[in-house]
């Protein structure tokens, strides 16, 4: 997505908050908070790519890969905290599907230019986000003591296959 100055409105999610309509144009006013939201929004990001990370080095390590990174031109994909497995998992289940309609429409990964297949999932998590939280949550509450009572090939996504015919996994 890019985020024009002159755009009229732009819709920011707020997550469970929901989403608020922004007058970007009636923003873009004023240097000083152009400055400093652009400010305010480079911290963040150097921010949390060290955020579960203790070692103090390695946190500005972390930091200045991910502004090398922006200055290649480069914007990573949104990393799910690994505090947070629920996210985590989404992006994965998101990830998964992505891959697999590329693989059915006989496009590689490596095909795409960089930081495009970030996009692509990042843009299909958007756009199915309950569903993956569902899916996720549900995955992570499986446990041996709930194996019986949750339907894992369904979770999994391999019900058509285990209908009439044995799957080996």
């Amino acid at each position: 997505m890019k985020v024009e100055l002159n755009t009229v409105e732009q819709v920011i999610s707020l997550g469970k908050g929901g989403e608020i309509t922004v007058d970007v144009a009636k923003l873009a006013k004023s240097d000083a908070v152009v400055n400093y939201i652009f400010t305010y929004g480079l911290k963040q990001m150097l921010n949390d790519v060290h955020a579960s990370e203790k070692d103090a080095a390695a946190k500005l390590g972390l930091s200045q890969k991910k502004l090398d990174s922006l200055y290649r031109g480069e914007v990573a994909q949104a990393r799910a905290s690994s505090a947070d497995p629920v996210k985590r998992e989404m992006r994965n289940l998101a990830e998964a599907d992505v891959k697999d309609a590329m693989r059915k429409g006989g496009i590689k990964a490596s095909a795409l230019a960089k930081g495009k297949l970030a996009e692509i999932i990042d843009a299909q998590l958007a756009k199915n986000e309950a569903k993956y939280r569902k899916t996720a949550e549900a995955k992570l509450a499986i446990t041996v003591e709930s194996v019986d009572t949750v339907d894992v090939m369904a979770l999994l996504g391999l019900n058509d296959e285990a209908e009439g015919e044995e799957v080996d996994h």
